[in-house]
């Protein structure tokens, strides 16, 4: 393992908007950190608050960029964020709970990591964005987006509340948000589930698709191309048939009242 440290601070001051009465000022403490990993690496992240970025990079490496953000620049440095590699993993752990006295506090991290790395996100309601990664991707924040690009594998995605979007991607998809819309676009095979609590959901894919289809809304409209009828009374907000033969595995939709929209690419 080799591990290189950069520390700089940057203070960035803003003034509320008028008749608040607060003024607003912000310390930047930026750090990094490289790793060598071998083939099929796991990144774990565990933050309580803040934002994570995960890129695709070379195999072999995986670098962290963090960004500390708080008050002053010395509460900034005394975050206790922990960057560790356990043999083939690499753990990122940022605990907000530590440093109750910071209560603006949050840490940004922006990772390259190799594209067969498999992702454990956990966040307390930072978004989530992750772009070309074929092992496996697993998310799981309190609030916040979730944005997944050319992705291939299974695809595990939670939000409290935030919208997720999942765009060319290739493999299954377990998706769910306690209000926020919801877009997937690409293949899929294997048991796939589109959830929403409230928001409307848009998924496309190929017209060559085999999937069995179950999709449902508890208020707005549902909609496909691909001549799935309704289910029962006209404009039920339901439909549910087969795609092709259905072989290649089963597509389950529901939001608890926005619309549904299944179309193809």
């Amino acid at each position: 393992m080799r591990t290189l440290a950069i520390a700089a601070a940057v203070v960035i001051a803003g003034t509320g908007s008028a008749g608040t009465g607060w003024a607003a000022s912000r310390a930047l403490v930026t750090a990094a950190q490289d790793f060598k990993v071998g083939a099929h690496p796991t990144i774990i992240i565990d933050s309580s608050a803040g934002g994570v970025e995960l890129t695709a990079g070379p195999a072999g490496a995986v670098h962290v960029d963090m960004e500390r953000k708080a008050e002053t620049e010395d509460q900034a440095r005394k975050l206790d964020v922990q960057v560790k590699q356990d043999g083939n993993t690499i753990r990122i752990k940022f605990d907000h709970k530590n440093h109750g006295m910071f209560e603006n506090a949050s840490v940004n991290f922006k990772i390259t990591a190799p594209a067969d790395s498999k992702l454990e996100v956990e966040t307390g309601g930072g978004g989530v964005s992750a772009r070309g990664f074929s092992g496996g991707i697993k998310v799981e924040t309190g609030g916040g987006g979730i944005d997944v690009d050319g992705a291939t594998g299974a695809m595990n995605l939670r939000s409290g509340g935030g919208s997720i979007e999942a765009r060319h991607v290739h493999g299954t998809v377990d998706v769910s948000t306690g209000g926020g819309s919801v877009r997937v676009e690409g293949t899929l095979a294997g048991k796939n589930r589109v959830e929403t609590g409230g928001g409307s959901i848009h998924v496309a894919i190929p017209a060559s698709s085999k999937l069995a289809v179950d999709a449902s809304t508890g208020g707005g409209s549902a909609h496909n191309d691909f001549g799935i009828p309704d289910d029962g009374e006209r404009h039920s907000g339901r439909f549910r048939g087969n795609i092709g033969d259905g072989s290649s595995g089963s597509l389950e939709i529901r939001t608890g009242g926005g619309s549904i929209s299944l179309a193809k690419m």
